[in-house]
């Protein structure tokens, strides 16, 4: 009778323990995925701010270049 309580005991264990790996297994992937979404996101937005910066160098760039080409005109 103790040998069976034992292995009745040790078959129980084993299955709490591989319940709580695979568990703790879909843990670890979410946050593994959460966390590569949220770096992409990060340099996604990194990516829009120097795009935006850029778009207002360029508008600056084309507002000096009109400024020129009436300058030019008026002097022709």
């Amino acid at each position: 009778m103790i040998d069976s309580t034992n292995a009745f005991m040790l078959l129980s264990l084993l299955s709490m323990a591989t319940i709580l790996m695979i568990f703790g297994m879909k843990y670890f992937s979410a946050a593994k995925q959460s966390r590569k979404a949220f770096d992409t996101d990060g340099i996604n937005q990194d990516l829009k701010d120097k795009l935006a910066t850029l778009q207002e160098d360029m508008a600056s760039v084309k507002k000096q270049v009109t400024g020129i080409e009436k300058v030019l005109k008026e002097i022709e």
